[in-house]
């Protein structure tokens, strides 16, 4: 308020408004509402908003309040950072869900297509992001939530991982070091009342772990309430797809050449052992081992 002969403010009354459309990086709580359509944006909106988590984590969107012109509106949501991305939810042929809508993976990609409806537009949903969730890739890491801060009590995560049919499934224990009380447990198979292949407390030393077929569950569970003794820094584990057979892929001997084996299968530990006839020379490693993940430690010699 200036001072004068007659008082005045010193700039325009500020107002709040609703983005229409835009990016959201690291998210963890938050909401989106439609803009007012007409003013800067005209009588018709096209709005698309990029919800992205942090990594291992999934999206819980929650309609809140959903009022739209069903000749003129439209409202689409998908399971991906992408226009491409599978729909999960579309306006014009779903009933609102009522529990809201979980994406499949980090992100979720929201459109709003609004022509000059008859009725006023009303929109508010509210995300929040929410840890575990499905991965399919032949290959891809879990982290403990808020990685790599510590992470807060009260989790219960559930992770699945899914390879193809004829593969397996090799998860390698980078870092480990979780509070006292809280635990991850590694399930072998698809959900959590599949066999326990192992159960993780404390600091762990690097380790691997094999599941027998092409599905894998790992739960986290860390009680609420003040976190317990322990550093609590949380896991990051790497996983892979690897052949459902115990042996490594079968070799050809070199041409002018041939190769002995300690085993007559391709077991892990078996080492090929690689000559040439007299009069040639051998190119790359004359010894090769079958390793753990059931891959050669080198590419075989020509």
């Amino acid at each position: 308020c200036l001072n004068g002969t007659r008082p005045s403010w010193n700039g325009e009354t500020p107002s709040c408004t609703a983005s229409c459309g835009g990016t959201i990086h690291n998210a963890t709580l938050g909401r989106i509402v439609s803009p007012e359509p007409g003013g800067a944006v005209g009588p018709n909106l096209t709005c698309r908003w990029v919800i992205e988590a942090a990594e291992g984590r999934r999206l819980h969107l929650h309609f809140e309040r959903v009022s739209l012109d069903e000749d003129n509106d439209r409202l689409m949501v998908r399971s991906g950072g992408s226009p491409l991305s599978p729909v999960i939810y579309d306006s014009d042929m779903d009933d609102v869900p009522e529990r809201g809508l979980i994406s499949d993976a980090q992100s979720l990609y929201v459109e709003l297509l609004s022509e000059t409806p008859a009725n006023p537009l009303l929109l508010s949903l509210r995300f929040e992001a929410m840890c575990g969730g499905e991965l399919s890739e032949p290959a891809g890491v879990v982290l403990s939530p808020d990685w790599p801060q510590s992470y807060s009590p009260g989790q219960d995560c559930v992770w699945g991982l899914h390879v193809q049919e004829e593969k397996r499934i090799l998860l390698q224990v980078e870092i480990l070091n979780v509070r006292e009380g809280d635990m991850l447990t590694l399930f072998d198979g698809d959900g959590p009342s599949a066999r326990v292949l192992a159960q993780l407390r404390g600091p762990q030393p690097r380790r691997r772990l094999l599941s027998s077929g092409p599905d894998l569950t790992l739960q986290f569970q860390a009680p609420p309430g003040p976190p317990n003794p322990g550093l609590g820094q949380g896991f990051v584990l790497h996983f892979k797809e690897v052949p459902r057979n115990d042996t490594c892929p079968e070799l050809p001997p070199p041409e002018w050449g041939w190769r002995t084996a300690s085993h007559g299968d391709l077991i892990r530990g078996t080492v090929l052992t690689y000559q040439c006839e007299p009069g040639y020379e051998l190119l790359g490693s004359d010894i090769l081992t079958c390793q753990w993940d059931l891959s050669w430690s080198a590419a075989p010699p020509a």
